[in-house]
């Protein structure tokens, strides 16, 4: 912006007399910004998996600048775009507002997204910003549990001995993984173990 003052006058001898003065002021505009952060509500699932809602959230960081919001892709999730694009594109925000989406979805692994938000200031100056969220994932360990038991209850028996059957029962404890049983033996007092599955 320039201005110039003009100012006319007499002395006192009534000569005309003239003078002027000039001013510039240099208006800079205002840089637009935008930020955008992505949250999980859990910062870990357990196997075999969760239901994690995220939460997107979109702020104009600009000083001056309104901003409309364009897009929003998530480098993992497409139906983000039913769920958040109805309330954030089209929306307008004014220096320091905010607006938020949040959607759920299953996480059954280590997990790892990003989300990118477009707009456009109201001087047509374009702007994009990405956010990523974590989701750890927790093994949940086998587990197994054996039981052995004289058939029919307590046993007493006379000497010198006599046959005796014995019951075991191998039981799965893990609530999610399956497991395989690989070998079954059994030692009397100090004789070498032996696999009590043949002719089983």
């Amino acid at each position: 912006h320039d201005n110039t003052i003009d100012v006319t006058g007499t002395d006192d001898d009534g000569n005309p007399k003239t003078a002027s003065a000039n001013e510039r002021v240099t208006v800079r505009d205002s840089a637009p910004a935008m930020s955008l952060t992505k949250e999980a509500d859990t910062p870990s699932v357990t196997e075999p998996g969760e239901d994690v809602e995220f939460t997107i959230t979109v702020t104009n960081d600009s000083p001056r600048d309104v901003i409309t919001i364009d897009d929003l892709t998530d480098s993992e999730f497409d139906d983000v775009a039913d769920t958040c694009l109805p309330t954030f594109i089209g929306s307008q925000l004014d220096p320091g507002e905010s607006a938020s989406c949040s959607f759920t979805e299953f996480i059954d692994a280590p997990h790892a997204n990003t989300a990118t938000v477009t707009a456009t200031s109201d001087d047509d100056d374009p702007l994009e910003a990405d956010a990523s969220a974590r989701v750890g994932y927790r093994d949940t360990p086998a587990s197994i549990v054996v039981t052995k038991a004289a058939s029919g209850g307590d046993v007493n028996i006379q000497a010198p001995g006599e046959q005796v059957t014995f019951d075991v029962t191998v039981a799965n404890a893990s609530s999610v993984e399956a497991v395989t049983i690989t070998s079954l033996t059994d030692v009397v007092g100090q004789d070498a173990p032996f696999d009590i599955t043949e002719g089983s």
